[in-house]
């Protein structure tokens, strides 16, 4: 309500004057502001200078929200009546709502210096100085209106949403109470009242907060996106889905809850329902740098490392000092095969935070793709020291030791892979075999945990546990059950799935060679320790032929599941220059598109998809092949394994079980490795192998 006018002025009108004025003052507490503008008109028509008028008439501008016309008319009511306190609070509240601060701050601090008491001019600086970002300052001025009116429900509040900035969250949960003790319909208490208690991880209790918030007041959109966070937080992603459609139901054009709403969309695994959450609060809030850090995470999950990259540049814009910029950009770079720009990004990362085992991990992630493996353990060393369970640290650090050849650092580590995401060791009634104890007499479970590859290659171990007395019994993927059954040492093979048997003792099958290999001499390498079966070699045999040429197979991908297959898998086109006149060349590969068959038959590749329907089915081809050529999957290991020539081509940063700089396999006598020289080349690769197949030697080999 405006204030009442000062003592009249002295003058020949002073009488009508005051009396318009006063006709003035009533129309404009009964709102009716056109009639009241145009009395104070009148008056200052006949006194310009009376500071009640401009005062009064400013007051009325604010209402209609012409604010720098109010600021005029009480700057010249000022400038008459320099003492009134009313005039700088209510220039204060023009300032304020124009937008300037700070002269809002100005004119609420003139007016308590006339009148300390004004609880309201109090309260109004307070809430300039939470605009302003100055929460304790704030804080100060709430609880000086409080002094004057303790019973000042928004200044509890407000004081409460001040204290949540500080961080103080146990007394700003003291403060929303005690408003809404004063007012329990107090909506907006309530809502702030669940943020204290979210921030407190009292999430539940949250809940409760916000839902009476809302049924308070139904159209409440903040609740709902509130609520719709504290659900999240509980891990109720769906029903956080909900909460806020109910919040953009109510505003559309609801910056947050769109952004925690595709977060939420994120988390269930909608991608591209989330990505449209994103590109939405991008197109509102083009400044939003969060928006910007979690599309470009999102963008880095569906491997588009471009686009990635992009958003993350934004972000680092928006917050040059967030290390969370330099870690994903890098993370991106890596993607990329950028690798020395991901170093440069993880470095800066660093020193914005010195202690981070994340930013060390992802370094030494990047050293380890260069092969520059000093320096990766240098980085996987200072990750431990930080974080002493870091075990991504740990296992890759194992890796790099195993790579070297280093077994006896390197198996310990390697065992840190239970701790790893997505990885969960099944639990048994009975000991785990370490190695130690005697197993003449004695039954061992042991586990295929990983992929069909690693199946292929350690089952070799089998035999040694039988060697030692042990009735072995094995647990595999069904795939491999035909082809397994001819391994020696298997007492049982038991498919993936099926009940187990009571054993004496368990253990997974890559925790074998931590026993049985301590070095390359005691690698188990025999020649050939699988069989294809007769039957199965016999029906192949008549299906493929008479052999009139050469006989060569080819694999070019392998598992999009698996982790590392976009950088050690390649395209069919790549291996388009093996294919030489003087040979015959069959597509081992799995799951061939339409495409790729198109082009195997432009050039004469027979394919075999639809004709593979098992393992045993591709142990029995390769039986018959003179040369298997695959990249690094599970085929190029059971051609390995049956001790037929194979040639692996190999990523620049190939897996542990290559080791380094090798062109031979200690685990497969008949492998023979071709080495990206530079990270992602695979024109080089495919180049030797060809010249490789040109060689006397090569044009010669028969199988037996």
């Amino acid at each position: 309500m405006p204030p009442r006018p000062s003592k009249p002025v002295s003058g020949q009108h002073s009488v009508r004057v005051q009396t318009q004025l006063r006709q003035a003052l009533a129309l404009h507490q009964q709102g009716e502001l056109d009639r009241a503008q145009a009395l104070y008109e009148d008056v200052l028509e006949a006194q310009p200078g009376h500071p009640d008028a401009l005062h009064l008439l400013g007051v009325l501008f604010i209402q209609r929200e012409k604010y720098r016309e109010a600021i005029d008319l009480i700057g010249r009511a000022i400038h008459r009546q320099p003492g009134n306190p009313a005039f700088y609070y209510n220039r204060g509240s023009a300032y304020h709502r124009l937008g300037d601060l700070e002269a809002a701050v100005r004119d609420y601090t003139k007016a308590l210096e006339l009148n300390p008491k004004a609880g309201d001019a109090s309260y109004n600086r307070g809430n300039a100085y939470f605009a302003l970002g100055r929460w304790q300052a704030a804080v100060d001025d709430y609880e000086r209106a409080l002094r004057v009116q303790p019973s000042y429900a928004e200044a509890w509040c407000n004081r409460g949403v001040a204290l949540v900035r500080l961080a103080q969250f146990v007394t700003a949960l003291a403060s929303f109470d005690r408003a809404i003790s004063l007012r329990a319909d107090y909506a907006e208490a309530h809502c702030n009242r669940g943020t204290a208690l979210r921030e407190l991880k009292q999430s539940s209790e949250a809940v409760e907060s916000y839902d009476r918030a809302i049924a308070l007041r139904p159209d409440y959109a903040e609740a709902f996106s509130n609520r719709g966070i504290a659900l999240q937080e509980l891990g109720k992603i769906h029903d956080a889905v909900a909460s806020y459609e109910q919040a953009l139901a109510l505003r559309p054009n609801y910056v947050e809850a769109r952004y925690n709403y595709a977060n939420a969309l994120f988390n269930l695994g909608q991608l591209d329902a989330a990505l449209a959450g994103y590109n939405r609060v991008i197109e509102s809030s083009p400044d939003h740098a969060a928006a910007y850090l979690n599309r470009g995470t999102l963008w880095l999950a569906l491997k588009q490392a471009p686009a990635a990259i992009a958003d993350f540049d934004r972000f680092v814009q928006f917050e040059p000092e967030n290390p969370a910029g330099y870690l994903n950009r890098g993370n991106a770079r890596s993607l990329a095969g950028w690798l020395e720009l991901a170093i440069a990004d993880y470095t800066r990362g660093l020193e914005l935070q010195p202690g981070s085992a994340r930013l060390h991990e992802h370094r030494a992630g990047a050293w380890q793709k260069l092969r520059r493996f000093d320096e990766a353990v240098a980085d996987y060393d200072r990750a431990i020291v930080t974080q002493s369970d870091s075990h991504i640290a740990l296992w890759n650090k194992g890796l790099i030791h195993l790579l070297r050849g280093e077994f006896s650092p390197g198996w310990p580590l390697y065992e840190q892979r239970w701790y790893l995401d997505g990885l969960t060791p099944p639990e048994f009634p009975y000991p785990r075999w370490t190695g130690t104890a005697s197993l003449e007499g004695k039954s061992i479970f042991v586990y295929a945990e990983q992929g069909l590859g690693d199946t292929l290659q350690f089952c070799r171990y089998l035999p040694l546990l039988a060697a030692r007395g042990a009735r072995v019994v094995f647990e595999v993927q069904p795939a491999l059950v035909p082809l397994l059954g001819t391994l020696a040492g298997i007492a049982t093979l038991l498919p993936r799935g099926e009940p187990r048997p009571a054993c004496d003792f368990e253990c997974p099958l890559l925790t074998l060679p931590s026993v049985f290999t301590r070095d390359f001499a005691s690698i188990p390498a025999q020649a050939r320790y699988l069989e294809a079966g007769s039957e199965s070699v016999a029906l192949w045999r008549a299906r493929l032929g008479p052999r009139q040429r050469r006989r060569i197979g080819l694999v070019w991908r392998g598992n999009p599941r698996q982790a590392n297959d976009r950088h050690r898998s390649t395209k069919l086109a790549e291996l388009i220059p093996l294919l030489l006149p003087d040979a015959e060349y069959f597509s081992l590969q799995k799951d061939v598109t339409e495409s790729e068959n198109a082009l195997l038959e432009a050039h004469g590749v027979h394919n075999l998809d639809r004709h593979l329907e098992s393992f045993s089915d591709t142990a029995a081809v390769c039986e018959l092949l003179d040369l298997v050529v695959s990249v690094c999957t599970s085929v190029a290991h059971l051609s390995a394994a049956l001790g037929r020539p194979t040639w692996v081509l190999l990523t620049y940063g190939a897996d542990w079980r290559w080791f380094c700089d090798r062109s031979d396999s200690p685990w497969y006598p008949t492998a023979r490795l071709f080495r990206q020289n530079a990270p992602g080349d695979w024109s080089d690769v495919v180049c030797r192998a060809r010249s490789a197949l040109t060689e006397p030697a090569s044009l010669n080999e028969r199988s037996s």
